[in-house]
């Protein structure tokens, strides 16, 4: 379904003209945009403009609805907000095609008199559920008007000033208000195309693991939606891909424990802010009612200065657009000594591609793990368990987006992994990583 609502047209100009600070964002005081509206759903913003020929009406955007949070209090657009995916807004351009007759044969505005344009006002007052037959016109209406903009807003990924660790709050509501998670029920805050700025530890999932400094989180999805267990599969998709995201762009992301969450590391009642973390590790697995689940290996950030984007100084809880900055993401690579061993078996080869790195300090390869070290995977640091790759397909490796099959066939890429006669690589290692770490969409 989608919903309908009033863009006054100054506030339009602010999101477009010379930059925005409030692109991808609808906010209203009516508690109704956020009691009608639903995540995934359209939303269709019009305004009204006087023109040479009188008032006329005009769709100002198009928008999928990602979010609902809450904007501090005062705040002059309103309480209320919903954001949007960034790659699916469209903005349109005013004074060209009219919305009038549109807006009059719709039924959610009691099919108006076309003529008449000033008695629209008080029909669009009210933010307006459609219809699947209202919803059809304004998508075929939009999909003829030219595109304006598509406003390169980013979030906030880092500290929000005003808000250091430890802050408290006493409901979801009063957290979203401060911008440190604004979803109001979602445990994810983010996009696939952006990242994840912020998760929100609450005790949903039975297979989250919580070691304070390291976390074992449980992605989004899969649940009933009365009695809290795991139905169904969860899919790297939405929240879950934001999520992945961050370990590929090197994104921290805000941490917040609720009362609720069954840890030592939790707060009492309320909600707590608990500092940035780095998504060190992702992958799939049978969760404990034996669906598949997505989980991820939070790791906490220690230093001072924290990687990724952050919020201007003296922005406390305002939307903005943050200075956009490169970031370097160091991967530390393990060198023992069975990891020197298999390079120097393969002379640096890497075993996927063939290909032999020359610098002026001598050759290179990275020694992969197959299964990795460490809890939940614990993975043997043992040749066995080892490859010798270049930089490119180690990270490939890792992340899934190649495996080897048990005849050492690849697996999202052709090609045989290449084995020398003294190297005997544990099939049970390989059927690990296919299983925990490959992903065919």
């Amino acid at each position: 379904m989608a919903i309908l609502v009033y863009w006054k047209y100054e506030n339009y100009l602010g999101d477009t003209d010379g930059g925005t600070k409030f692109g991808f964002t609808y906010n209203s005081n009516q508690p109704r945009l956020h009691e009608v509206t639903e995540i995934g759903e359209d939303l269709f913003a019009v305004t009204s403009v006087k023109t040479e020929s009188g008032l006329n009406y005009f769709l100002l955007a198009h928008l999928i609805i990602s979010e609902k949070y809450f904007n501090p209090p005062g705040f002059k657009y309103g309480e209320y907000g919903v954001g949007a995916y960034p790659m699916r807004a469209k903005y349109f351009p005013v004074g060209g095609r009219t919305i009038n007759s549109i807006l009059a044969s719709l039924d959610a505005t009691g099919h108006l008199p076309a003529g008449d344009p000033h008695k629209y006002a008080q029909a669009l007052q009210t933010i307006r559920k459609l219809n699947e037959h209202d919803e059809a016109l304004l998508k075929e209406f939009s999909n003829k008007l030219p595109i304006y903009s598509t406003i390169p807003r980013g979030r906030i990924f880092g500290e929000i000033s005003g808000y250091p660790e430890g802050s408290l709050f006493e409901s979801r509501i009063e957290l979203s208000r401060s911008r440190l998670h604004r979803p109001t029920q979602a445990g994810i805050s983010g996009s696939p195309e952006e990242g994840a700025d912020s998760i929100v530890l609450s005790g949903g999932y039975e297979d989250d693991q919580d070691n304070g400094d390291e976390i074992i989180y449980t992605g989004h999805g899969g649940r009933d939606p009365n009695s809290g267990r795991q139905v169904a599969d969860q899919t790297l998709t939405a929240q879950n891909l934001a999520l992945a995201k961050n370990k590929s762009l090197g994104l921290p992301v805000r941490v917040i424990r609720g009362g609720k969450h069954k840890s030592s590391y939790s707060p009492p009642t309320g909600y707590r802010y608990d500092g940035l973390y780095l998504v060190d590790d992702y992958w799939q697995e049978k969760g404990q009612s034996g669906f598949r689940v997505w989980r991820y290996r939070l790791v906490k950030v220690q230093n001072e200065k924290m990687p990724g984007r952050t919020e201007p100084e003296g922005s406390k809880g305002e939307a903005g657009s943050p200075a956009r900055r490169e970031t370097t993401i160091l991967r530390i690579v393990r060198d023992t000594k069975k990891a020197k061993e298999i390079k120097a078996l393969y002379d640096y080869t890497c075993q996927v591609c063939g290909v032999k790195l020359e610098g002026l300090a001598g050759p290179y390869a990275e020694a992969a793990h197959i299964r990795p070290l460490g809890t939940p995977h614990n993975g043997p640091d043992s040749k066995d368990n080892l490859l010798c790759l270049c930089p490119n397909h180690h990270v490939l490796f890792d992340m899934g987006g190649i495996a080897i099959a048990d005849d050492f066939s690849l697996i999202g890429m052709p090609g045989r992994l290449s084995v020398h006669r003294e190297h005997r690589i544990n099939l049970d290692h390989l059927g690990y990583h296919r299983e925990h770490y490959f992903f065919s969409s």
